[in-house]
């Protein structure tokens, strides 16, 4: 795809989501409350989507110096109270190479539930990229890769929530321009909701990978902090955008990273 049809592709799908929010939905229940929810940029919480229930969302996020953006759409849907199923599909633009990247599939299960009382929500991830991204382009890793992730959050206020994540991810085969190729990631985060209608986020992110190519092995570092706003457009319909500054020499200078939420 041209640059240009990157940026209309990305907007067309923004504006369809956009308008589904409008759909008729007042013999719905209400779902779940946005305070025992919590909302995330960089982050994934622990929180699962109840059984039938499904979660959608679209989120763009452009990184400067290198330049590159990634528009995603994503879906989460709630097989019982406790396991969650999802998919993700990035569509990369890279100093020149744009497509489709690696296709993301993952399931999640709650270990613990929050009680009200000193018990955070517990959930262990699995995850699977599929090679669909060309890694000659840089649009993927060229093989399959795989990842498990520890996530807690913690409703401390009624309107305040913690979040903690662990995730180790790996690629056995590394795919044709690498031998392996591994990484870990950890990160804290935390919701404030002030007003009604409006939320505050912030986040810690710090990603190490390590790459094997012909027996030479090469690591890197990235870490990010990030500030945003969450609005509350409708019922079970949010939009935010958030501002990242990269914390070390291997990290990209600023990243700006705009999501819509939608919840069924």
């Amino acid at each position: 795809m041209k640059p240009s049809v990157f940026r209309r592709f990305s907007a067309l799908c923004f504006s369809w989501a956009f308008l589904m929010t409008f759909d008729a939905r007042a013999n719905e229940p209400d779902g779940e409350d946005f305070e025992q929810r919590g909302f995330l940029f960089q982050l994934d919480e622990a929180y699962l989507q109840d059984a039938g229930d499904l979660r959608f969302e679209a989120g763009i996020e452009t990184s400067f110096d290198p330049s590159a953006s990634v528009f995603e759409l994503a879906a989460e849907y709630g097989l019982t109270d406790r396991v969650t199923i999802s998919a993700a599909l990035p569509i990369i633009d890279d100093t020149g190479s744009e497509g489709i990247g690696d296709v993301g599939l993952g399931i999640d299960y709650g270990v613990l539930k929050e009680n009200g009382n000193r018990t955070p929500d517990v959930t262990l991830g699995f995850g699977a990229s599929a090679p669909t991204g060309d890694a000659d382009d840089d649009l993927g890793t060229g093989g399959w890769g795989y990842q498990i992730a520890l996530r807690s959050s913690k409703h401390f206020a009624p309107d305040f929530h913690g979040h903690m994540v662990s995730a180790y991810q790996w690629a056995p085969g590394g795919g044709d321009n690498a031998d392996a190729l591994t990484g870990w990631a950890f990160g804290l985060g935390a919701t404030w909701r002030p007003l009604a209608l409006l939320s505050f986020a912030a986040e810690y992110l710090r990603e190490t990978e390590r790459e094997q190519v012909t027996g030479i092995k090469s690591r890197t570092t990235e870490e990010f902090v990030s500030a945003g706003l969450i609005f509350e457009l409708a019922d079970d319909v949010y939009v935010g955008a958030a501002g990242a500054a990269g914390l070390n020499d291997d990290s990209a200078d600023t990243r700006l990273i705009s999501k819509l939420t939608i919840e069924w």
